[in-house]
C-alpha cells in the first residue's frame, strides 16, 4: 500500500512536472501575444480621434447631443425675438397704442415720458374747467403733449432697432451652430466607426488575457 500510494505521488509529480514544462514555453507565447494585442489597442487610441467624456461616452457624441440642446434653446429664442419685432414694427407703423409692449415700457426714458404726458393731462383738464381750448395755454400744453408723444415713438422705434439687433444676432448664432451640429454629425459617425474597430481590439486583449490567467491559474 505504501509502494502504490508513493508511486501515485511520483506519478502525480511527473505529471505536474511534464505540464509545467509544456506550459512554460505556451504561457511565454500567451504573454507575448497579451502584450501585442494590448499594443495594438493603445496605438489604435493614439491615433484616433476616440476622446472620451463623461460616463464613457465618446467626446463627439457627448457634444453633439449638448449642442442640439442648445441649437434649440437659440432657435427658440431667435423665434420668440422675431415675434416681439413684428409686433412692435406693427404696434408703431400702424399708428397703435404702444402702452401694451412691454419691450416698450420697459425703457426708462419712455416711463419718463409717459409720466411728463400724465402731468400735462392733468394741467390741461384741470385749465379746460376754466379755459377755452383755444387758450394760448392749453395749446402750449398741447403742443408738449404732442411732441412728448413724437418723443416716445421715436424711442420705442430704438426699442425696435435693438430688438432686430438681437434677432439678427440670434440668426447668425443659430447658422454657426448648425453648421457646428453637421461638423460633429460625421465627426461622431466617424467616432462610432473608429469604437466598434476599438472594442473589437479590446475583446481580443482580453480573450488572450483570460486564456493567459488560466494557464497560470
Amino acid at each position: 500500500a505504501d509502494a502504490y500510494v508513493a508511486s501515485l505521488k511520483a506519478a502525480e509529480s511527473q505529471s505536474n512536472t511534464d505540464a509545467t514544462r509544456w506550459l512554460e514555453p505556451e504561457i511565454e507565447d500567451l504573454r507575448e501575444r497579451v502584450r501585442e494585442a494590448e499594443a495594438r489597442v493603445a496605438e489604435f487610441r493614439a491615433n484616433s480621434d476616440l476622446l472620451i467624456g463623461q460616463n464613457n461616452t465618446v467626446l463627439a457624441t457627448q457634444q453633439l447631443a449638448e449642442l442640439s440642446s442648445e441649437l434649440s434653446r437659440v432657435r427658440a429664442n431667435r423665434s420668440a425675438t422675431e415675434a416681439r419685432v413684428e409686433s412692435v414694427r406693427a404696434a408703431i407703423e400702424g399708428g397703435g397704442s404702444i402702452d401694451t409692449i412691454p419691450e416698450v415700457l420697459a425703457s426708462p426714458l419712455i416711463q419718463r415720458l409717459r409720466e411728463r404726458q400724465i402731468e400735462l393731462r392733468a394741467q390741461i383738464a384741470d385749465l379746460s374747467t376754466t379755459l377755452l381750448g383755444g387758450h394760448p395755454r392749453i395749446r402750449a400744453l398741447q403742443s408738449q403733449l404732442a411732441d412728448l408723444d413724437g418723443q416716445i415713438r421715436a424711442e420705442a422705434g430704438k426699442v425696435l432697432d435693438g430688438l432686430e439687433a438681437e434677432a439678427e444676432a440670434a440668426r447668425r448664432r443659430e447658422v454657426d451652430l448648425t453648421a457646428e451640429l453637421n461638423r460633429l454629425k460625421v465627426e461622431s459617425a466617424r467616432a462610432g466607426e473608429q469604437q466598434v474597430d476599438l472594442r473589437a481590439l479590446e475583446r481580443e486583449a482580453t480573450a488572450q488575457r483570460e486564456l493567459l490567467e488560466s494557464y497560470l491559474t
